[in-house]
């Protein structure tokens, strides 16, 4: 019912706006003679829908009307009934106001013409004249030029967006040439569509936000998507901790599509482009947006214009330098310091096999430890000279982030050259990631010939990225978690007792010397990307244009994973190719895996576009195709059975044969598309666009998939009356349906090869899963509204947007009867999951004067996935999984607890439900983001701040604090009593036992009958055990327990520059044009509900690095 009533009100708003549209320019035909003015009004009330409001004393109804008109506007008819009387009107939507005027009031119209062009000479196409204080107004045609007939003596505004307005005296003149000046606060308005093409915002149906390049150029991260955190409406950045991770980006949910100057790279990402290349970003929200991409564009797109030339013309040099150094931490974990290792009573010597602190309280007895000077086992008092090992491991983190770029422009040339170089050290020894970036970019205007065209090229590498997380052995493994603070890291810098064989560890098992798993257990990354376009544009006729663009990138990765013989960890879950095995290694005989990683794609355009302007219409579309081809390949091997000489690192050194793994993915698309859209007097828009793909990925009968989509927009300001408080107010709407093809090769059978199963010998698995070739594409059907306003000129706006989006025909595995020779069936599903969201962006500028200048923005957004059908065969049979719950459930296995709440224990141990429950939402209720500026005179100061609320992630680093025995909480009287008097039981855990009765349950997990009695828990254990049974460790597989799952909810203060721009003056005295000096900062503060140790940011926590604050400098000279 919900969704049909919302489709009803979508359907009305739409039919409100082409109502009103058709009302202001329907057509009045009227032939009467000798009838009173009230009879004629009665007449057009009736036939056309407007009211008169008038007094009876303005009007004369004794004298007759004789009046014929044929296609006539309302006001042609008014000016003619009314013309050489004393009375005036004022239409406002469909009334009309009549009213007296004095005699020296009273105008005789007369008709102009001119021609609106730019700075440069250029038309103005769609450009608004509007005669002041009336509704009377008209646009200009393909070549900037109108004709209009108005009052003698009156004024006329010219209006078009990007542009200053321009108010005109009509005085004696009738030839106007008007020069419209360019108005920096208001070009945002013009924005990159799909394909590249530029349109004016309000002619969009659907919702877009820019972002401009200047905001991203002076606090500059390692990548440019962490400084969009907050800054779009729906927007989800998620930004890791983890040195080296990029920031994972959704827009309403999903992956936007990555589109610069026009082409939609397939290997090229944020992190790829430097900040200051980027001319502008315009964030296309949703499906409809962003349809003539097809499947790729299915989650929105960002769309990003590089820089190719400069304002002024000549030679010009900029130079842009940022420095950010570590300056402490915003999240990062604390070990307990009273307790340490197992002792053996026998030996008086401590354990060194790794398992965690559950020992003796260190208070300065004697105990043989490990000496890492002397390197043997010596006598010392047993002291927490450790508890402060995780700082001490930690290093001065910092971001260099230089750029300089050379611009040579003349009128119809551009010529622009970049080099940039960014380099992080992070938070761990040995961690550092370098980053080269050139770029080269021009246009050239010939006539009516226009090229443009871009190359760049990106290096990245690293000596060692690390390894991350529980499972693949983190730096917090065995530092933080599995050691106990008896020993001081700083004393094992010298890490060799047999150089390349044997490590000076003060463990002999599971945990490696910090120092020696940083330089000799390494992942190395050499990763290098290409990319170029070239587009090609000639003007046919002025309102016909032709364009041809290609699109090329490529990328090379290779990375080894080295790890010297003597390691008491291997590789873990790391991965040296993209989709790559698992390399977890034989870690004490020494290994060396190498994977190398390529693939290019190739995206060529063919676009006929059309812009024609006719009286009060305007008509423009386009049709094109494209062909789209991509290819990814990758290669890795691995050495057996460790190395024949220690410390050679080569797949030469393998004693047993390499083992050696590649794929190949190869895919195309063929696409034909286009659009047409119309528009009124630039004031109400209608569109729709097409595109039918045929994808290689799918059998031939299924091959062929078709999107369309219509938008509309209706600026329902331009029917009300000028007031001063509302400037401008817009209504849209969009639908669209899109299609998402199968994968690659999942539609195709094939045998798994396993090499070496028998000796040399490989050997072939039957496939375990039937692949229908008639598997359709996953679909999608998508609807969006929402209406913008502008207030004061611009003052403050806000943006309003709400969509739903239909997901069907999803492809699943489905599981079959094993007694068919198979185990699962790739078909498509018939549960439908929809996606509903809401979205807000407000802004205001509380004060502005010649000096002083203040800015805010606030975005709002939250959206959640529910179940709107059902599957009868494959849909889970699960409580939470039914028609309007939420999708996005958090399952976990709670505690058993008695009517009053309390833990049921078993034998003092608490006991956990059999049955799977819903504890939460994993995704954030709603997520915001403020973004504020402050300008006085030469000074200017931006701050940005974020976060979410909602959403729950496992917290692993304290789950496994909490078992190993280093979380700081974990020191307790029961526990010391449990260390000083071997084997007694002294920790008894609050809640109660099962004294008689039983419980029943259904396949839910629903009590059915329950005859329990209960009685206060009164059975002890250790505190060891009792703290592992209620921390659940699930490094390898399962769910945590409630207590180890956490809110997501936090804020940050992202952002923060104070920035002096130099007066010109001296600027000039040190032959420059233009000089900024900034103090930066970045994580600045959080806050955050549940998470401590951690940094919530990046959406999940596995043993996350500590989250670092960013204190700096910029220094951006132009010359």
């Amino acid at each position: 019912m919900k969704t049909i009533i919302r489709k009803l009100l979508f359907t009305l708003i739409l039919c409100l706006m082409a109502h009103s549209a058709i009302l202001a320019q329907k057509p009045i035909n009227i032939s009467v003679k000798n009838i009173s003015i009230k009879e004629l009004f009665s007449d057009i009330q009736k036939k056309y829908g407007y009211s008169f409001i008038y007094s009876n004393s303005d009007l004369d109804d004794k004298q007759k009307v004789i009046l014929n008109v044929q296609n006539a506007s309302i006001q042609e008819v008014l000016t003619e009934v009314f013309k050489n009387k004393s009375v005036g009107y004022e239409i406002k939507g469909n009334q009309i106001v009549l009213k007296p005027i004095t005699v020296h009031q009273q105008t005789v119209q007369k008709k102009i013409s001119g021609v609106v062009l730019d700075s440069n000479n250029d038309p103005i196409i769609g450009a608004t004249i509007k005669e002041v204080g009336t509704t009377n107004g008209t646009i200009t045609d393909i070549n900037g030029k109108f004709e209009l007939s108005v009052n003698e003596g009156s004024k006329i505004n010219i209006t078009s967006i990007g542009f200053q307005t321009n108010t005109v005296t009509v005085g004696s003149k009738s030839a106007f040439d008007i020069i419209l000046i360019e108005d920096e606060r208001v070009l945002s308005e013009v924005v990159v569509t799909a394909l590249g093409i530029k349109r004016e915002e309000k002619a969009l149906g659907y919702a877009v936000q820019g972002v401009q390049g200047q905001a991203l150029q002076t606090v500059r991260p390692l990548d440019v998507g962490t400084s969009l955190t907050g800054r779009v409406a729906g927007l989800n950045v998620l930004n890791s901790t983890e040195f080296g991770a990029a920031p994972e980006i959704t827009l309403r949910g999903e992956n936007p599509l990555i589109v610069i100057d026009g082409v939609p790279y397939t290997n090229m990402t944020l992190r790829d482009l430097p900040a200051d290349d980027i001319e502008s970003m315009n964030v296309l929200k949703g499906s409809t947006a962003s349809a003539l991409y097809g499947s790729k564009g299915d989650g929105g797109a960002i769309m990003i214009t590089t820089k190719k030339g400069s304002e002024r013309q000549g030679l010009s040099v900029s130079i842009n330098s940022g420095t950010m150094f570590t300056a402490g931490y915003l999240a990062i974990p604390e070990m307990q310091s009273t307790f340490g290792r197992v002792v053996n009573t026998a030996t008086n010597a401590y354990a060194r096999t790794g398992d965690g602190s559950w020992g003796v309280p260190m208070e300065g007895q004697e105990v043989v430890q490990w000496d890492p000077i002397s390197k043997t086992m010596t006598p010392m008092p047993y002291t927490a000279r450790g508890k402060d090992n995780f700082k001490n491991f930690l290093v001065q983190g910092y971001i260099l982030n230089n750029n300089i770029n050379v611009v040579q422009q003349t009128k119809n040339s551009s010529l622009r050259a970049s080099a940039t170089w960014v380099q992080n050290k992070g938070q761990y020894p040995n961690s550092l990631f370098n980053k080269y970036t050139y770029s080269l970019g021009g246009e050239m205007k010939v006539d009516k010939f226009t090229l443009s065209s871009s190359l760049g090229f990106n290096k990245q590498t690293s000596p060692n990225l690390g390894f991350n997380g529980y499972a693949g052995y983190d730096p917090m493994y065995s530092l933080l978690v599995w050691s106990a603070p008896d020993y001081d890291i700083r004393d094992y810098k010298d890490y060799w007792l047999i150089k390349n064989e044997k490590q000076n560890s003060s463990y002999e098992s599971a945990n490696n010397n910090p120092y020696f798993d940083r330089y000799e257990r390494l992942h190395t990354l050499n990763r290098d990307i290409f990319n170029g376009t070239l587009s090609l544009n000639y003007d046919v006729t002025p309102w016909l244009k032709a364009t041809l663009r290609t699109g090329f990138d490529s990328y090379s990765d290779r990375q080894d994973v080295r790890i010297s013989k003597g390691s008491f960890t291997g590789g873990g879950t790391s991965t040296v190719i993209k989709n790559g095995t698992e390399i977890w290694g034989e870690s004490a005989k020494g290994s060396f895996n190498m994977g190398v990683g390529r693939g290019y794609s190739i995206n060529n355009d063919l676009i006929l576009a059309a812009d024609k302007a006719y009286k009060d219409f305007r008509f423009d579309g386009f049709v094109g195709g494209s062909i789209f081809y991509n290819q990814d390949e990758g290669m890795e091997a691995r050495t057996q059975s460790g190395l024949s000489i220690p410390g050679f690192y080569s797949l030469k050194a393998s004693i047993n044969s390499v083992l050696t793994n590649s794929r190949l993915y190869k895919k195309q698309v063929n696409s034909v598309f286009g659009r047409v859209g119309a528009s009124w007097r630039s004031m109400a828009y209608i569109e729709a666009t097409m595109r039918n793909d045929w994808s290689s990925t799918l059998s031939k009968s299924e091959r062929s998939y078709f999107y369309p989509s219509v938008a509309g927009s209706f600026i329902a300001s331009e029917l009300l009356p000028e007031v001063n408080w509302l400037s401008f107010w817009k209504l849209r709407g969009s639908w669209t349906t899109s299609k998402k093809p199968a994968n690659i090769y999942d539609i195709n059978s094939d045998y798994a090869i396993t090499q070496n199963a028998w000796g040399n010998l490989s050997s072939a698995t039957y496939p375990t899963s039937i692949r229908s070739t008639s598997v359709r594409a996953e679909s999608t059907s998508t609807f969006e509204v929402g209406t913008a306003l502008n207030f004061f000129k611009g003052r403050a706006s806000l943006d309003v947007a709400y969509y739903n989006k239909r997901m069907y025909d999803f492809i699943v595995q489905a599981p079959i009867s094993p007694a068919s020779g198979y185990k699962s069936n790739y078909i498509n599903s018939g549960e439908e999951i929809t996606r509903r969201g809401f979205e807000i962006t407000a802004t205001v500028t509380p004060i502005k004067t010649k000096d002083w200048e203040w800015d805010v923005t606030l975005n709002w957004s939250k959206y959640a996935r529910y179940y709107t059908k059902l599957d009868e065969t494959f849909s889970q049979d699960k409580p939470w999984v039914k028609v309007g719950e939420r999708v996005d459930h958090y399952i976990i296995r709670e505690y058993q607890k008695d009517p009053q709440g309390n833990i049921i224990h078993s034998n003092g141990l608490p006991l956990y439900s059999a049955y799977d429950s819903k504890f939460g939402n994993y995704d954030p209720d709603w997520i915001w983001g403020m973004n504020t500026s402050v300008r006085y005179k030469n000074w200017h100061f931006r701050m940005t701040m974020d976060g979410r609320v909602g959403g729950i992630a496992q917290t692993t680093t304290e789950m496994y604090m909490w078992r190993a025995g280093s979380h700081p909480n974990s020191v307790v009287p029961e526990r010391y009593l449990d260390a000083t008097q071997p084997g007694t039981k002294n920790y008894t855990g609050q809640g109660v036992k099962v004294i008689s009765g039983k419980a029943t349950y259904d396949t839910y997990g629903n009590i059915t009958s329950d005859t329990r009695e209960y009685a206060a828990n009164d059975v002890a254990v250790t505190y060891k055990t009792y703290i592992e049974n209620l921390h659940k460790g699930t490094a390898w597989g399962g769910s945590p327990s409630s207590l180890d799952a956490y809110s997501t909810t936090f804020f940050k203060i992202r952002e923060i520059a104070l920035t002096y721009n130099l007066p010109k003056t001296l600027s000039a005295k040190l032959r420059a044009r233009d000089i900024a000096v900034s103090a930066v900062g970045q994580n600045m503060l959080l806050w955050a509900k549940d998470f401590k140790y951690s940094d919530p940011d990046g959406g999940i926590d596995n043993f996350s690095d500590p989250s670092q604050r960013y204190i700096g400098f910029n220094v951006k000279i132009d010359f």
